[in-house]
Order: structure tokens, then C-alpha cells, then sequence
């Protein structure tokens, strides 16, 4: 018997597809890759490449426990190591025969179905090369990985000059001589410019199922099973059909040599109208029945149906005839159904349903981490000729934060944008100035993106906010409190951290945002967490619109939270007092509950809302209510800090005349007590419409030639404020409906 043999090393195998065989490493990054599903994930795995086996998949769930007892005999760090493998991989897998270990091909071809998962790892570390042995200890860093991995790729370019890592190799190549230019689908066998890995090793797969099928004579049976990919807007998505279109090009099984051509997505929307209700699945099948008119043995078409909206109704008898219509048609159509990411469990689900009439994969791609958001911003800056500064990845980091908290956020889609907005701003900015250089540096582009700091420490930012004093004192005793616990810890004594999570309540415009967002900063400089940024969002962001999509969703937020403050305004709409199985808002809060536990020490979650509905919330859930101690109260601001924060508006930037600030101070002793009290009352954002109003009447008559401060009088306040007093007595007096 041979390795191949072996289910469990065949399927370690697969996870390192892109490795040659005869390098030990490929185990070890194949396991690596293992340990990072889910139990449920690899569970369904192991059962689906028939390893049902207790034995086996125990051991594999143990993190393989063999290998990481050798590896602590070593001394070799698992974080290194994987992350080590992760680099030099790419390298290794354009090892030529002399850089291959024989003996190890000797004792790999000895595997068969008896062999334990204990021997192949240990086979794999004893082979492993000394160096690299060396490089995976706790004392190492990843700088000398790197460095290794570009040793490693000179010697193989000295002795196999064409052979080039960074180029394709070519399994692909033997199949046809025609093979396309890489600006048309030409992947390397890396998929470099792919950032996930499930993506990854799906295409890495395809390439060899393509090798497999196109000898066998049998290519058409690929596009026979069609694919269900969960994945969010912004995801990759269309990239990603790309490089499926070009693995078909590259071995001359598609009509098309432009990917483009190739690919097309249709968005499958449910209408209301019940008569229009399967309009789009009648456009999608008259689309497929036209690709019949002109058969080919080729590829003729990957066309993505993007089926989110019948979620809910996949399972009805009227979609799957349609689904069994268009599958059937016989067109040379590889078909993708898109979904939005959702748990694993929702989607297998919906794969059964699907399957019950036409063969159907599933995958699930998460949404980029913000690395691999960054890295795309520099990789499409250096492709049109711009460079980005090393410095500016904190910026870009916060500029990503400012796009997800306005509640759109699409992924790569969105990074386009901010590189458009970049480079248009670059352009202007050099235009202006008559420089002629493309290099941004993290002064221009904190101009370019509008982020402003100032100078001051977040402790002075509290100190200057007007008012709320209560609110300032248990802001810095939280802080001091977990400086006191950082510093016994620090003298061995074992203290546990108290929670951090917190509750704000008040009514509209009393400064919660604004005290959250110092608080992040706060928590950054005294080294309480280690990002500082703030991510804000309502309640009802975290629920999603389908069955299995909430929880991942509130994870992702939360994910994106670590190290930072998660903002949660509204919290109060994710309970709803009506028994509404429907309603995601109470799987949303359990998702939390377990992420405000589990992380405690690196994220810090503020709830805010009007305190009677946080009460609600509080007693509905004993979860949210146990680790959140900390409540802090915003009261409403006095007249006269209304009026303070008035002038704190205007600054210096304007000309006041001497009889208006008689006539402003006069206005806001004249607020009444029912536009104060009102549960509706908007307060500091009461006084920042009104300041908006007044500097606009004031504006009509400024003369721009004379130039100047903007100057307001007496007639323009009071001509402004008589508008402004009778909008804000009517909607006083409405109130909030539902609570």
C-alpha cells in the first residue's frame, strides 16, 4: 500500500495541495490548517473523505497530540510554527528534486491505512530541516523566517534559473501550450492575490480536478455539480469567479480567453408582487436556455445566482422546479449560488435543500480581517504606480473603522473607493502645490481621508467636555481601578481584572458617543487595551435578515472590536417583549454575551440607550446584566451649559455684535422646563442645530470680496431662533412610539 492509502494523510494533503509530496513541511502546514476549523467543520469533513473512525478524529481534535509532544521536546513555538509555514510555504512548493528529503519519500511511501496521524507528524518534525528547526523556537521572530524564506528562494533560482517562485509552475502548462497571459486568468499556482484560504483551496482542488477530468475525457461532468458559496457583499466574490474562469482557460476548456467574458452574476430578487414573484427565475432560465442555442464542449459560462432574498423559501416546491430547470437545461454553464456568510450549520442546510434536485457543493468565506483590507490598499496602490508610506497603515486602519461605523461597509469594494478617493486627493493635492511625486505619506493622507486627532491626550478631552462631571469621575476610577489590578499582577500577586463592559444611559445628545469614543483613546494611552479605536453601531446591526446569519455576524463585529471599544447605541432594540421567534435580537445578545466573556481583557463593550428601556434589557437578560457592572447615568445639561456649549461652538471664528450675546444668553434662560424634561429633548445636538442655523442666516449677508470673520447679530439670532423654538416645542410634545 502507498500513502495515498492513507484517508487521513490524503486529507492532510489536501489541505496543502499546493506542497510538494516529498517536503515534510507540507504535513505539518496541513495540520496547522486542520486546527483551525471548528469541531463542526472538521467533523463534517472527516465524515465526508470517509474517516469515521473515533481513533482518528479524537486524535485529530487533541491537536494531534503526538506532534505538539514532540514539538514541546523541541522546543519549537506552534504560533511560530504555523505562521512560519505560512511564508516559506510558497517557496517550498517550487522545491526542486535536490531540495526533497529522500529518506523521508522512503518512509511516506510506507503509509498505509494503519499508519497513526502520531507517526506522520512525527516523521514530518524528524525530517524537518535543522534550520528551520531553529526557526520555529520561542526565541525566533518572524523577521528570520522571512529571512530564511528569501535564502531559500535564491538557491532555488541559482540552481533552476527558470524556475521562479514568484512565477507559475506547471502542471497546467503540460495540458496545453496555449496557455493564457496572467492579466487573463492566468493564476500561479499560489493564488497570491487571493486572500482567503478556503478560496484557496478550492481553486487549488479545481486545478487538479481539471488536470484529472480534461485526461479522462469527462470535463463536463466539473460544471455538472454546481456551487453554493456564503459569502457577504465585498467579499471577494467576483475575483473570485474570475480565477475559477481562468483555470478552465488555462487548459483550454473554456470558449473564452478573457475571464470576464466569462463570468456574469444575476441577482435573483423576490417580489412582492405575487404575480411578478418568479419573474427573476424565469430571467435567469431564459438566460441559460440561450447559452443551449450554441453548444459547445467547452466552458461557455460561470453565471452566479445571488439567491439571498429565498433564503426563507429555498425549500418550497416552486424554486427547486426552477432550480431543476435551469440545471437541466444542458447549457455548458458552471453554476454559483451566492448567500450571505452565515453559520456553517445554515448553509449546510441549505445545500440539502438544493441537493434534493441538482448535485451541490458548499463553501463559506468569512469577510477580510482588516490586514487584509490594508494590504489590498497598498497592493492596488503599487499597481497604479502610488506608494504608500509603512506609516499610514494606522491610519488606513482607522479610515476602515469611520466606513464600517456609517453602517455600509463592502469589503474590497469599499477599499476601491477609499483608493479612489486617495489618488483623486493625491492628484489635487500635487495639482495644488506643483509637486509631481506619487508617494503618500500618513500627513497627506490623514487630509486626504479627513481624520483628525488633535493634540490633546484623551485625558485633557475629558477635561474640556462641559458639564457631566459625575460622569468624568467614574470614567477615571474605572481606569485607575484596572491600572491598580495591571500594576499587583505585575508584583505577583493574582488579581483577576474586573470587567471593563459598561452601560451608558440618557437621553439623546448628552455625550455618550463622544465619552465612548475618549474612553477608547483613554484605555489605549494607559495601556488598557491595545488598539483604542471605537467601533460604533446600533442594536439591531448585529441581527441579520435570515435564519444563521446573526451570530456569525454579531462574532465579525465583535472580532473587529478586539483590542478596542465596541459601541453599541440603541442597545435596548435587541429585546423585543413579544415572543417573536423570528426576532434575531435575542440570539444576538447570547452571541455577545459569550464574546464579553471570552474577551474580556481586550475589548470593552458600552451599551447605550434611555435608561427606562436598559432597564428593560437588564431585567429581560441576566447574561447582559452579570457583566456589565459598571452603569454610568448622562444626565441632561442645564440652561447654562446649553449656553456654554453655544459659545464652545462658536469659538473664535466668529464677530459677535455686543447687544447678541445678551440676547443668546436671554434665549437659553427661557428654555422651558417641558422642552428640557421631554424624553425627546436632543440637547448638545439641540444646541448644534441651532449654532448650524444661526452662522447660516448669518452667511447670507457676509461679503466675500472684504473677506474676515463671519460676523452674527442681534437680528440674525433672533430672527433664526423664533423658527428654531416653535420646530422644537412641536416635536416635544411627540413621543416615541413603541416603548
Amino acid at each position: 500500500m502507498s500513502a495515498e492509502d492513507n484517508k487521513l494523510y490524503k486529507l492532510i494533503r489536501y489541505f496543502s495541495s499546493t506542497m510538494p509530496e516529498g517536503v515534510p513541511e507540507t504535513v505539518l502546514h496541513g495540520c496547522a490548517k486542520l486546527l483551525e476549523l471548528s469541531e463542526e467543520s472538521l467533523l463534517l469533513i472527516l465524515k465526508n473523505n470517509g474517516i469515521e473512525d473515533p481513533e482518528s478524529i479524537t486524535e485529530v481534535k487533541d491537536k494531534i497530540a503526538s506532534g505538539h509532544k514532540a514539538m514541546d521536546e523541541l522546543n519549537l513555538d506552534e504560533k511560530i510554527l504555523c505562521s512560519g509555514l505560512g511564508v516559506i510555504k510558497k517557496s517550498l512548493a517550487y522545491c526542486p528534486e535536490e531540495f526533497v528529503n529522500k529518506e523521508y519519500l522512503v518512509k511516506i511511501s510506507e503509509y498505509d491505512q494503519e499508519t497513526t496521524i502520531n507517526r506522520i507528524i512525527s516523521d514530518a518534525l524528524e525530517a524537518l530541516p535543522e534550520k528551520e528547526k531553529a526557526l520555529f523556537t520561542q526565541s525566533s521572530t518572524m523577521k528570520e523566517i522571512f529571512n530564511y524564506n528569501n535564502d531559500l528562494r535564491k538557491k532555488i533560482e541559482d540552481s533552476h534559473p527558470n524556475n521562479d517562485p514568484r512565477g507559475d509552475i506547471g502542471e497546467v502548462d503540460n495540458i496545453t501550450s496555449n496557455r493564457q497571459d496572467q492579466s487573463h486568468g492566468g493564476n500561479n499556482c499560489q493564488f497570491e492575490d487571493i486572500d482567503s484560504e478556503v478560496m484557496k483551496d478550492y481553486l487549488a482542488e479545481l486545478r487538479q480536478m481539471i488536470i484529472e477530468a480534461k485526461n479522462s475525457d469527462a470535463i463536463e461532468y466539473l460544471w455538472s455539480t454546481a456551487l453554493l458559496i456564503s459569502i457577504d457583499k465585498g467579499g471577494g466574490l467576483t475575483h473570485f469567479l474570475k480565477k475559477i474562469a481562468g483555470e478552465y482557460i488555462n487548459c483550454g476548456s473554456a470558449i473564452e480567453s478573457d475571464p470576464a467574458k466569462l463570468c456574469s452574476e444575476i441577482l435573483v430578487q423576490n417580489d412582492k408582487d405575487i404575480d411578478k414573484k418568479y419573474s427573476d427565475w424565469e430571467k435567469a432560465e431564459r438566460v441559460f436556455s440561450a447559452v443551449t442555442e450554441n453548444p459547445h464542449e467547452k466552458l461557455s459560462g460561470i453565471i452566479c445566482l445571488d439567491i439571498s432574498e429565498w433564503m426563507g423559501e429555498i425549500g418550497s416546491s416552486k424554486v427547486k422546479e426552477y432550480v431543476h430547470k435551469i440545471m437541466t437545461i444542458g447549457a455548458p454553464v458552471s453554476v454559483v449560488f451566492r448567500v450571505p456568510f452565515m453559520e456553517m450549520q445554515t448553509v449546510a442546510d441549505l445545500e440539502a435543500e438544493l441537493s434534493d434536485v441538482i448535485p451541490v457543493r458548499s463553501i463559506t468565506v468569512e469577510m477580510p480581517h482588516h490586514k487584509q483590507l490594508i494590504d489590498y490598499l497598498y497592493d492596488k496602490a503599487k499597481n497604479n504606480s502610488f506608494t504608500i508610506t509603512e506609516d499610514c497603515r494606522d491610519t488606513i486602519e482607522k479610515c476602515i473603522i469611520a466606513e464600517k461605523n456609517d453602517g455600509y461597509f463592502y469589503g474590497y469594494k469599499t477599499m476601491d473607493k477609499v483608493f479612489n478617493t486617495i489618488a483623486y486627493e493625491k492628484i489635487r493635492y500635487n495639482a495644488t502645490g506643483k509637486i509631481h511625486d506619487k508617494t503618500i505619506t500618513d500627513d497627506q493622507l490623514r487630509s486626504f481621508v479627513k481624520l483628525s486627532e488633535g493634540d490633546l491626550t484623551a485625558d485633557e478631552e475629558l477635561d474640556r467636555l462641559i458639564g457631566m462631571e459625575d460622569v468624568k469621575k467614574q470614567i477615571r476610577e474605572v481606569i485607575k481601578q484596572i491600572q491598580v489590578q495591571q500594576e499587583l499582577v505585575k508584583q505577583g500577586q493574582e488579581v483577576e481584572r474586573p470587567s471593563i463592559h459598561m452601560m451608558f444611559t440618557g437621553a439623546p445628545g448628552t455625550g455618550k458617543t463622544t465619552v465612548a469614543r475618549i474612553t477608547a483613546k483613554l484605555m489605549k494611552e494607559t495601556g488598557i487595551l491595545s488598539k483604542g479605536y471605537m467601533r460604533e453601531i446600533k442594536g439591531r446591526d448585529l441581527c441579520g435578515r435570515y435564519i444563521g446569519e446573526t451570530t456569525p455576524k454579531t462574532t465579525a463585529t465583535c472580532r473587529e472590536a478586539y483590542g478596542s471599544v465596541l459601541f453599541i447605541d440603541e442597545a435596548y432594540e435587541l429585546y423585543r417583549s413579544d415572543d417573536n421567534s423570528r426576532d434575531y435580537g435575542r440570539e444576538a445578545i447570547t452571541a455577545l454575551i459569550a464574546e464579553m466573556e471570552n474577551h474580556r481583557d481586550d475589548m470593552c463593550v458600552i451599551l447605550a440607550g434611555y435608561e427606562e428601556d436598559m432597564d428593560k434589557l437588564m431585567e429581560a437578560n441576566d447574561g447582559i446584566r452579570d457583566r456589565i457592572p459598571i452603569k454610568i447615568k448622562f444626565p441632561n445639561y442645564s440652561r447654562e451649559e446649553l449656553e456654554k456649549i453655544f459659545y464652545y461652538m462658536l469659538d473664535d471664528k466668529f464677530e459677535l455684535d455686543r447687544q447678541v450675546k445678551k440676547t443668546i444668553h436671554e434665549h437659553f434662560c427661557a428654555l422651558d422646563d417641558e422642552l428640557l424634561n421631554s424624553d425627546t429633548f436632543s440637547n448638545a445636538r439641540f444646541v448644534r442645530n441651532l449654532f448650524e442655523r444661526v452662522w447660516g442666516q448669518a452667511s447670507s449677508h457676509y461679503d466675500q470680496k472684504q473677506g474676515g470673520k463671519l460676523k452674527i447679530s442681534k437680528t440674525d439670532f433672533i430672527s433664526v431662533k423664533d423658527r428654531f423654538d416653535n420646530s422644537q416645542h412641536s416635536s416635544a410634545k411627540r413621543r416615541r412610539i413603541g416603548f
